[in-house]
């Protein structure tokens, strides 16, 4: 299985809320026992997991129209 297939995968499981051990237990019980080592399962999940966090939107402060301190 290719490298892009297993990542899909992971990152399928991953999305629909499971761990990196059910994801782990699920590639190897629909491929093979060696299809996917754990190792690289929580490599993934931990990458997908902090690009997650990278991406979320910081809400902007509210903003009052009005003369800047400078305009006073």
């Amino acid at each position: 299985m290719d490298k892009l297939r297993i990542r899909s995968c992971i990152k399928t499981h991953w999305l629909l809320g499971l761990t990196a051990t059910q994801v782990h237990d699920e590639l190897t019980a629909g491929y093979r026992p060696d299809a996917v080592a754990y190792s690289t399962v929580t490599h993934w999940v931990y990458r997908f997991s902090i690009q997650e966090e990278k991406s979320k939107v910081i809400a902007h402060p509210s903003y009052l129209p009005g003369p800047s301190p400078s305009d006073f």
